[in-house]
């Protein structure tokens, strides 16, 4: 029979790994009680988060916040935010296509029911609007699922609109987000919004034939639709997830 490795041995198989650790990110998802405190430890302070994934080109990192999304770890979730909080430079470098790929997910895999906290990164106008763009996303989500009221996301997305410094700008992503958000799940409310920011060529991202095609779905189908597609669906096969990303030297 084959000995159990300990858990910072296993952690430590996942920080400079010639390919991905599946064997080692198995154990420590059998060995949830434990593995969780040594991983939440990784994200304790984001300054040596970013030092370790960036300098040292550690791997650690990556992979913990997969095993802790794909563990429903919701004291993750606080941290997570932080980390995207964190210096613009820095979460660009590390995160790039994560960012709108795999954040929303790893939020609504880690919810845990603090919207205040989400609402704060969205909010944030000191934060890079990819970034803010990343946690709308996973409003939709949460709302989608049934997280939240489908009238506490019309009135983040109204907020938005209506804010100082406003989402108006051509080519703004924060405002192509919302564009998004409001036709993916058929808010009524921004209809003539949507149509007249897509005339008014304040979006590349969506034409107003998009639009108009979007608010004349059947409405019973948005929903299962929208959770059906890969970017908003929680994260559940985590050795999947990573084997989707491509390894590179």
């Amino acid at each position: 029979m084959k000995e159990l490795q300990t858990v910072p041995t296993l952690i430590n198989a996942l920080r400079f790994p010639e390919s991905h650790p599946f064997n080692e990110i198995r154990e420590l998802m059998e060995n949830k009680a434990e593995a969780s405190k040594a991983l939440l430890r990784i994200f304790q302070d984001p300054a040596q988060t970013y030092e370790t994934m960036l300098e040292e080109e550690d791997d650690s990192p990556f992979y913990a916040m997969f095993i802790l999304a794909g563990l429903k770890d919701q004291r993750f979730y606080p941290l997570l935010i932080e980390l995207l909080r964190y210096n613009e430079d820095d979460v660009d470098e590390f995160w790039g296509a994560l960012l709108f790929e795999i954040c929303p997910r790893l939020i609504l895999s880690t919810y845990n029911g603090d919207l205040k906290c989400l609402q704060s990164l969205v909010r944030d106008t000191s934060v890079d609007h990819q970034v803010r763009c990343a946690a709308l996303d996973a409003f939709a989500n949460l709302y989608a699922h049934g997280f939240i009221k489908r009238d506490v996301l019309v009135a983040e997305i109204s907020y938005l609109i209506k804010s100082e410094g406003g989402c108006n700008e051509t080519g703004n992503f924060l405002h192509n987000q919302i564009l998004y958000t409001s036709t993916d799940l058929q808010l009524r409310e921004f209809e003539a919004h949507c149509i007249e920011s897509a005339r008014g060529a304040l979006s590349d991202a969506i034409t107003e034939k998009d639009v108009v095609e979007a608010y004349a779905a059947d409405p019973t189908q948005v929903i299962p639709k929208y959770v059906s597609q890969p970017f908003h669906k929680p994260i559940d096969d985590v050795l999947a997830e990573i084997k989707a990303w491509e390894w590179e030297d």
